[in-house]
């Protein structure tokens, strides 16, 4: 129940100061038919509406999709509209060649037939000429001894037969010659034809041969000029090589001071690294252990030894000696002597020779007194290979 407005005045009269406290009850009855229709009606309209985004949405791909391929067959349309058009563009090129050709080979026919003729009519007309050159003296004969035998006629009677008589004679004389004549000149027109049949297959001989001697010409041109191509690049070739430049190898000592006891060998020897690698001397090996080199190409070398002593000998020499393939014997190539003057006793002995060695030919230095105390070391003592000429050498590149 509600309380009554008299109720709420009174109770706001008795306490103004205090707080309004005021409850509401309120019960609101709805049918249960309406509320099912609210219940029913709200989740039907939902899935309506999301069946209805979802067809749209569908149908938005389904367009976009048919946009894609619509534009994806325009381009190979496009594409295949270019390809077509490039080969229309293509045989009309290639109609227009053969339409050329075959003009071209039908104005060269035509001209050569022209040609044939002309020649043809050109020995007709001469044939004619000559043939009836060749009558003309027998149709005056026949006129003027017609003539003769009119004027006889008058005459006599006589003289009218018998001439009658000869002029039949000479009529028959005059058509057998006719006849002759004519026999000639079939036989002259029929050499003439052949004549002129020989002629045409001379001039295609003629023609072809004119064809083929311009295709060897042809060909020795391009031939020559193939040559002067190749002789051009190898001259460009040559430009980045240079002559044989002479290689040199330096040997210096493996031990830098050693006293010789008795006449032996000088070494052992290792190669200096000095020289530069584009102008090293490589064709070598150094053999019976290090005291003799070995050479492994052929040509002509110089060869330049210098070896330093210390002591207080008065007399130092030795022997550049060279051991070729097959043989046991040395052969002395040169000899270096010198003498010690000054107080120190270092002297040094140079010598230097210019000679031919063979592949396999080995070098040597044999000391020639005893005693002697030798330094080795670089700049003191060394031996010397300079290649100045080589067989099946190779170019090097500067």
């Amino acid at each position: 129940m509600l309380p009554s407005k008299n109720d709420v005045e009174s109770a706001a009269s008795k306490k103004s100061n205090s707080n309004v406290k005021c409850s509401l009850n309120m019960n609101v009855n709805i049918s249960n038919k309406k509320k099912d229709d609210i219940l029913e009606i709200k989740p039907w309209k939902i899935f309506k509406l999301c069946i209805s985004l979802f067809f749209l949405v569908a149908l938005i791909i389904l367009l976009y999709i048919n946009d894609k391929k619509y534009e994806m067959q325009r381009d190979t349309l496009n594409k295949n509209i270019v390809q077509l058009e490039h080969q229309f563009d293509k045989l009309d090129r290639n109609i227009k060649r053969t339409y050329d050709f075959i003009s071209a080979m039908r104005s060269s026919l035509i001209h050569n037939i022209s040609k044939v003729y002309r020649n043809y009519d050109n020995n007709n007309n001469k044939f004619n000429i000559y043939s009836n050159k060749a009558l003309l003296p027998v149709w005056n004969q026949s006129t003027n001894h017609q003539n003769g035998v009119i004027e006889t006629n008058s005459k006599t009677n006589v003289n009218s037969i018998m001439m009658s008589l000869m002029r039949s004679e000479n009529n028959l004389i005059v058509d057998f010659n006719k006849t002759l004549h004519f026999q000639d000149n079939k036989k002259a027109l029929l050499t003439s034809k052949t004549q002129n049949l020989r002629k045409t297959k001379d001039e295609r001989t003629d023609i072809d041969d004119m064809l083929i001697s311009e295709k060897v010409s042809r060909t020795k041109r391009l031939r020559r000029d193939n040559g002067r191509d190749k002789g051009s690049q190898q001259n460009k070739k040559r430009v980045h090589f240079r002559k044989r430049d002479p290689l040199v190898a330096t040997f210096i000592g493996a031990i830098p001071k050693q006293r010789i006891t008795n006449t032996a060998q000088i070494g052992p020897w290792m190669k200096s690294n000095r020289t530069d690698m584009q102008f090293s001397f490589t064709k070598f090996r150094l053999v019976e252990d290090n005291m003799s080199i070995e050479v492994a190409i052929s040509g002509l070398f110089m060869i330049s030894v210098q070896i330093f002593y210390n002591g207080e000998s008065e007399e130092s020499s030795y022997y550049v000696l060279l051991y070729s393939e097959g043989t046991s014997n040395a052969k002395r190539l040169v000899t270096c002597a010198t003498v010690t003057s000054n107080i120190t006793g270092e002297v040094t002995c140079y010598t230097s020779i210019v000679t031919y060695l063979q592949k396999g030919d080995r070098l040597s230095v044999q000391q020639k007194e005893e005693d002697r105390l030798i330094d080795l070391r670089e700049g003191q003592s060394q031996i010397q290979l300079v290649m100045l000429a080589g067989i099946g050498r190779k170019t090097t590149k500067s």
